[in-house]
Formats: structure tokens, sequence, C-alpha cells
């Protein structure tokens, strides 16, 4: 339980945070992101199916996206320029980002 106080002229603003009683679940999936760099091929292995997958640049261009991929095909990234990306894939409701470095 933690409570922190904010103010500014003319306003104050109490913000109270308790932790959650009750079951714990698990949120988290093991996700395998390879190779990391990458040259050509990218895949990604994960347990369920992914709903949907993206991989934006560090600008947040989308690069690729699919709603439609199964966990461990191969991406083609050859055409993207060496660099820093992000994939995001989203399965059962859960989101999961990974930071993957393109280096032709």
């Amino acid at each position: 339980h933690s409570n922190n106080t904010i103010t500014a002229p003319g306003w104050k603003a109490i913000v109270s945070c308790d932790s959650n009683v009750g079951i714990t679940t698990n949120l988290k999936k093991e996700v395998f992101t390879y190779p990391n760099p990458v040259k050509s091929k990218l895949f990604i292995n994960i347990e369920g199916k992914i709903s949907k997958l993206h991989i934006v640049d560090v600008m947040g261009r989308v690069a690729y996206y699919s709603e439609d991929y199964e966990s461990g095909q191969s991406i083609d990234l050859r055409d993207l320029k060496s660099g820093i990306y992000f994939v995001t894939c989203i399965s059962d409701g859960i989101i999961h980002t990974d930071k993957v470095v393109v280096n032709h």
C-alpha cells in the first residue's frame, strides 16, 4: 500500500495504490525471438497462437505486420535496413515486445 500527494498552486491530489488480494494469475508467456542479431530470417516461438505480430523501427514505422503468424514460421527481414527494431506479438491477450538488431 502506498500513498503519494501531488500538489500544485491551488490543487491537491492524493494518489493511493492498494495491492490486489486474491488469486494471482501468471500473465507471462515464454517467447523466443531468434537469432539476434538477425541477418535475413527471424523466428518467433511461443506457446499458443499469435493473434497479431508487428515489427517497428525506432521511429515507430511499421516494417512488418501479420494477423496470421504461426509460431516458428520465418519472417524475411532482408529488405529492412540495418538497425534496431521492436517485435511485438499478442497471444491470448498478453503483449510481449523484444528488441531485435538487424545487421546485414
